[in-house]
């Protein structure tokens, strides 16, 4: 079944996003958050320990971006296992999106975009911000979206080339804007779901054997990081 990713834009309400298209496309809600549970979970790696891993300011070494491409490579296994072991849509939501493509097929790809100006007020208005604190909230998160992207895929975050659909707020209903990406969503052509397709990766192993029901079946991984 075909999935839809909504890469995240501070303040341009991509929880009430999310929450419309997963009702009006009947598809289930995963997030960054849910992600790294699941590893903690099955791998028993901290949710710390991803966290700081993956986006930690850390000097320009070989050993650090060693460290983080072995972590990013369990997210693939761990993304890739869960879409096995619990077939069917999803509405992805969060920088993980960005590790999408080659591991998952069927996938919509959608940025909803603002400029800086609209977002602090929108921030200082839902959130109770002044706009100092609004302005440095907002920037936090794009810095942190940048390093993201332009470590896995020498981009900018808003680059349009990396999405199958971008939106631009501009003070649109929520409502119109779900709405159109439904009706995108649906008339988009997919390549077909791959069956038992393998993970590919230098650092771990992944395998889906016929009528495998747990993760320690679906995925091996170094996880020592």
């Amino acid at each position: 079944m075909r999935s839809l990713a909504l890469f995240p834009c501070s303040h341009t309400d991509g929880a009430g996003i999310i929450g419309e298209l997963s009702n009006s496309l009947n598809l289930r809600v995963y997030t960054d958050a849910m992600l790294f549970a699941d590893i903690s979970e099955q791998f028993g790696v901290r949710v710390e320990k991803l966290q700081e891993t993956l986006f930690r300011k850390s000097p320009d070494l070989n050993r650090y971006k060693l460290e983080k491409k072995k972590c990013i490579d369990l997210l693939r296994c761990a993304l890739q296992a869960r879409k096995t072991l619990s077939p069917g849509g999803y509405i992805y939501y969060g920088l993980h999106t960005s590790l999408l493509d080659g591991v998952i097929a069927g996938i919509f790809k959608v940025l909803v975009f603002d400029d800086e100006a609209n977002r602090i007020r929108k921030a200082m208005l839902q959130e109770g911000f002044t706009e100092i604190v609004a302005k440095k909230h907002i920037r936090q998160h794009d810095e942190k979206a940048s390093k993201w992207t332009q470590f896995l895929l020498n981009e900018k975050p808003y680059f349009p080339g990396l999405y199958d659909l971008v939106i631009t707020w501009n003070n649109q209903n929520l409502i119109d804007i779900t709405t159109h990406i439904a009706q995108q969503f649906r008339a988009a052509d997919f390549f077909p779901e791959p069956v038992g397709q393998p993970c590919v990766g230098p650092l771990w192993q992944s395998h889906y054997p016929a009528g495998g029901s747990s993760w320690s079946e679906a995925c091996r991984v170094d996880n020592s990081f």
